[in-house]
């Protein structure tokens, strides 16, 4: 679809006519027309509704034929002919249904929009009730509580692209409404997260990104632009290009980070499955903190790092080349997973806590010699000075000074397992008598059948480096994380002097897991009491407690100006957004009409 839209192909449209796999076996109920994955249905509806007038007539009828079975009654459950009890895997083979069933944000976005779409299309009425019912529910909750999949890396360009859908081709204009609410809201939590082409922390299902301009940040650059580096499209991009769905100016001017440097945004977080369910009953479960500079943004999670699946703590600093890079800290010695464990274990130490206040923060994990891995760009410079790790981004600069661990700096061996991969390939007559140049030295080996086998080496991230720290000891350790700025140091020397010279630190009760820090402009003290549970009082600044219970979603505000920047309260039902002059407000009522206005 992006080809033919692009170069005109008249052969892209005859590849799109290609049957589906197993439309003899899974698909045989449907015309032979794939409506079960639900990565596929996401791209049959944009094909069906907005390529379709260039499709063969006969292939539209199979399409339309095969849609009218597949939504005569509800799919979700349906039996499946194909099933057979005791199979594993997600098909309908294994979960006998006759459309996906998992239940991840951005696969029930997909069977919702798409089971509606071919309902009203095929004139199944009661399906496309009960569809638009739980579209309605999922939107209601979502302007109450946010979603259990938040801000995901990896998954959040593909939660949006299924509601474009849903916005362009719904006849009902009720659903049309429910569909623009949806994506307003999720545009307004990437522009937060987004800045010129990458993706900061903390975020749900975090898949530990290391480049610029991967999955959800590739998406969103489509509106918010702003990165010097395309190196190919994304596939989603269809979704959005293809499009009518324009975010609101607000939330494009805050994407583009226009006029919004200064903000800090105290962010509360829904739990995993609650509102995917239509349930906003709920009370928040994880607690963000994210500060938007001039040159970076700073994000964390009270809890740091801990997640099988969600990033706590992530730096992204301004690059004239990549637009931003990551620099990236995890309490871990796996620098495969700077980001989350990707719920993998052993891959996490102890358990976290973060102050965070602006451009400073403390992080303690309390654990047995945890190791820490950073993952930063070969072009950040690294130098340590009266202990202090100095790292030095174009104009982004950041001092880690540590709490009880022991900074080693570069790993050289991590370095290059991070730049280079080695992957075992069967090697052919000419390549054992000429061995390639990618052949690992030494790893050529035979097996029992006379087979060779050996390394091969490729590149992984070859511009990025990687540098360890150790805690000394058990108990509570870390760093005091402080980041400067031209506008703030004036440059990376001043910095430096005023890091080592006039901020201060008392530390001499981190063994119970108390640090008070000051910072290097005198404008900030920032204690943390680790011990104590994040319903209490474990983060004071400048001498008052963070209080994350307040009933907040999003909410920011400017030192300069006070303005909130966005803002929506718990379990309410308003979103407003303010940024470069403009004001965008959508409001969506517990019976899911719908109310937006652009100022």
């Amino acid at each position: 679809m992006l080809r033919f839209l692009a170069t005109g192909d008249e052969k892209m449209l005859i590849a799109l006519q290609e049957r589906d796999h197993q439309h003899q076996e899974w698909h045989r109920e449907t015309e032979g027309i794939d409506y079960y994955a639900c990565f596929t249905i996401k791209h049959q509806m944009r094909k069906y509704f907005q390529f379709g007038p260039g499709l063969d007539p006969e292939y539209m009828k199979i399409m339309k034929r095969g849609a009218k079975k597949w939504t005569e009654q509800d799919p979700l459950r349906r039996p499946h002919y194909a099933h057979t009890p005791g199979t594993q895997g997600w098909g309908p083979d294994a979960k006998n249904s006759w459309v996906d069933v998992r239940t991840t944000d951005n696969l029930t976005w997909m069977r919702l929009s798409s089971v509606y779409l071919m309902a009203e299309e095929t004139g199944n009425k009661k399906t496309a009730s009960i569809y638009k019912d739980r579209i309605q529910k999922f939107v209601v909750a979502l302007y109450r509580v946010g979603t259990g999949e938040w801000d995901s890396h990896n998954y959040l360009s593909h939660t949006i692209t299924p509601i474009h859908n849903l916005y362009d081709f719904a006849k009902d204009p009720e659903v049309r409404l429910l569909a623009k609410a949806a994506l307003d809201h999720y545009y307004t939590a990437a522009a937060i997260k987004y800045r010129k082409g990458n993706w900061n922390g903390p975020n749900k299902r975090d898949y530990n990104a290391i480049d610029s301009m991967t999955a959800s940040p590739a998406v969103f650059s489509v509106h918010f632009g702003q990165n010097p580096m395309i190196r190919k499209p994304d596939y989603d991009w269809i979704h959005v290009l293809a499009s009518s769905y324009r975010p609101p100016m607000a939330v494009l001017e805050l994407g583009r980070k226009k006029d919004v440097s200064g903000t800090e945004f105290l962010i509360n977080h829904a739990p995993y499955s609650d509102p995917m369910k239509g349930n906003f009953n709920v009370t928040p479960d994880y607690f963000e903190t994210q500060f938007i500079g001039d040159t970076f943004q700073l994000g964390t999670l009270a809890r740091g790092t801990q997640e099988p699946d969600a990033n706590g703590f992530k730096i992204l600093a301004d690059d004239s080349e990549k637009g931003a890079e990551m620099i990236q800290l995890v309490p871990g010695p796996d620098h495969r997973f700077p980001g989350s464990p990707q719920y993998q274990p052993e891959k996490l130490f102890g358990k976290g806590r973060v102050a965070h206040s602006r451009n400073v923060a403390i992080y303690l994990v309390n654990g047995d010699q945890t190791p820490w891995t950073w993952v930063i760009p070969d072009k950040t410079q690294v130098e340590k000075k009266n202990g202090v790790l100095f790292l030095q981004h174009e104009n982004t600069w950041i001092a880690y000074r540590p709490l009880k661990t022991n900074i080693e700096a570069e790993n050289a061996e991590k370095t290059d397992m991070i730049k280079y991969r080695n992957r075992r390939v069967r090697l052919k007559k000419d390549q054992i008598e000429n061995p390639p140049e990618w052949l690992v030295p030494g790893s050529m080996k035979e097996d029992d059948k006379g087979r060779t086998w050996a390394q091969r080496r490729t590149e992984y991230y070859p511009e990025y480096k990687v540098l360890t720290a150790t805690a000394d000891g058990k108990g509570w350790a870390g760093f005091v994380v402080e980041i400067g700025e031209p506008s703030t140091h004036g440059s990376y020397q001043k910095f430096q002097s005023a890091i080592l010279s006039k901020a201060s630190l008392e530390d001499s009760k981190l063994g119970q897991g108390l640090v008070t820090y000051s910072d290097s402009l005198g404008k900030q003290q920032i204690e943390i009491r680790a011990e104590e549970a994040l319903s209490g009082s474990p983060v004071l600044i400048n001498g008052t407690v963070r209080n994350w219970k307040a009933p907040f979603v999003k909410y920011a505000v400017t030192d300069a100006s006070g303005q909130t920047r966005v803002e929506q309260s718990w379990t309410g039902d308003t979103l407003t957004v303010n940024a470069g002059g403009h004001t965008f407000t959508s409001q969506v009522k517990e019976d899911g009409s719908v109310r937006f206005e652009n100022r």
